[in-house]
């Protein structure tokens, strides 16, 4: 499936902007460290839409179920909750979702 748009229409942020020691979860503190450089991000980028992907982004926007508004930092930005690209090969019931046989 594809979401019909150009490389040059979508844009790519991390939440940690540098990757933790042994591919670990990143700590509290360590997202709250980056979470207004991702906030500044969006502000300047004012996406049409946003599309978390995983736990972390999710979680640090604030998102709850799969379609969402959410408001952070003055900003109100709609979107959708994705699994993340690197779960999908991991477990097999989100792979079976993901690319249904």
């Amino acid at each position: 499936m594809t979401c019909w748009l150009s490389r040059d229409q979508i844009y790519i942020a991390n939440v940690i902007k540098c990757r933790p020691p042994n591919n670990r979860d990143p700590e509290p503190d360590e997202v709250e460290t980056c979470k207004p450089f991702l906030m500044q991000q969006i502000q300047l980028i004012k996406p049409k839409l946003v599309c978390t992907l995983g736990n972390w982004a999710t979680q640090t926007l604030g998102t709850q179920g799969r379609h969402y508004q959410s408001k952070g930092a003055g900003l109100l930005h709609e979107g959708f909750v994705c699994y993340s690209p690197c779960s999908i090969p991991l477990q097999p019931s989100i792979k079976a979702i993901c690319f249904p046989p």
